[in-house]
């Protein structure tokens, strides 16, 4: 083998870990970050605090790699000291996949923009529910509509929206196709504004007793 071919496969190895690493960097690689909050300003009466998220560095950690990623992520993570945390945000059965977010998330990024952003830099097309079944932006979200959980036999995501003017309490799924009986959520949230009712009656009458009202 003369000098040249030894030469050109030392640079073939070397162009081929190259990049491979750079592969691994821009699928796996995580912004390591620290919340910097200087000291707040008092100013009339209003205590101001000017924290910001500031980038420090890019890093690889293999579990935290094994995340894929939802639109509408069970899980946020942030850094402590020289240490990532991942907490969960949403209950998560067992067996239900744990996703996290890579970057835009459904409640301020249209859809168009979050699917062309993980297809430019993750080369894959998301199809998580947010996306399957386009929800809106947070600021698109109107109050004529009640949104129950998907309380399917099988482990199913979906919020299922209800018109408040629905005459029916058996609502179909539009991912899973199976009915939630909408009673029971209604139910809930009765028995919760009667238990803040009487606490509040319970504050009022602490205040009244005591000649604090």
């Amino acid at each position: 083998m003369g000098v040249d071919e030894k030469h050109n496969e030392a640079v073939a190895l070397i162009g081929g870990l190259i990049l491979k690493n750079l592969q691994i960097l821009q699928f796996n690689a995580h912004e390591v970050f620290e919340l910097q909050c200087p000291k707040p300003r008092v100013g009339n009466n209003i205590i101001k605090h000017n924290g910001k998220s500031v980038f420090l560095a890019g890093a690889i950690f293999p579990t935290l790699a094994l995340f894929n990623h939802s639109c509408d992520p069970s899980v946020v993570r942030y850094f402590c000291g020289p240490y990532i945390v991942v907490k969960a945000v949403k209950n998560i059965k067992k067996g239900e996949e744990v996703a996290e977010n890579y970057g835009p998330i459904f409640t301020t990024v249209p859809k168009e923009k979050r699917q062309a952003n993980l297809k430019e830099q993750y080369w894959f097309d998301c199809t998580c529910v947010p996306c399957q079944q386009n929800w809106p932006l947070y600021e698109e979200m109107t109050e004529n509509y009640m949104r129950f959980k998907c309380d399917s036999d099988r482990p199913c995501p979906n919020v299922v929206a209800v018109p408040y003017d629905c005459q029916e309490f058996m609502i179909k799924c539009g991912l899973c196709e199976q009915h939630t009986n909408i009673l029971k959520g209604l139910k809930s949230l009765q028995v919760r504004q009667i238990n803040e009712l009487i606490a509040d009656f319970k504050s009022i009458n602490f205040l009244l007793n005591y000649g604090r009202f």
